[in-house]
């Protein structure tokens, strides 16, 4: 798993073949959101703030499938706005990269 950060609000996750082997993971939990994908990305939020001090904790997330290989599978991940509430509850993260048309989905992180 490699992270890089391109600016304030912006980062690449990419994960190789190892990383799918490793996480008994394909590139349809991702387009679909299972469990073990949304753990991942977790881990990988968790991963970003303390290598690469990119805060999303409490923030609505773009992510976009960026590059696509035999070899890596890049996302995009971009910080929006801050999740607000009215009623105080922040949700988890609900999906990740939908298989809706573009293959994008805004998400947050759960606090």
């Amino acid at each position: 798993m490699k992270l890089e950060r391109i600016s304030d609000a912006q980062l690449l996750w990419s994960l190789d073949k190892e990383d799918f082997i490793k996480n008994q993971l394909n590139i349809n939990d991702f387009l679909t959101g299972t469990q073990k994908a949304r753990s991942l990305f977790q881990e990988a939020m968790k991963q970003a703030a303390r290598d690469c001090m990119f805060e999303s904790e409490g923030y609505l997330l773009h992510c976009q499938l960026q590059e696509v290989s035999e070899e890596v599978v890049t996302f995009s991940i971009t910080r929006l706005q801050p999740w607000k509430s009215t009623t105080g509850y922040v949700p988890e993260c609900s999906g990740f990269c939908g298989a809706s048309g573009s293959g994008n989905r805004g998400f947050q992180t759960a606090p």
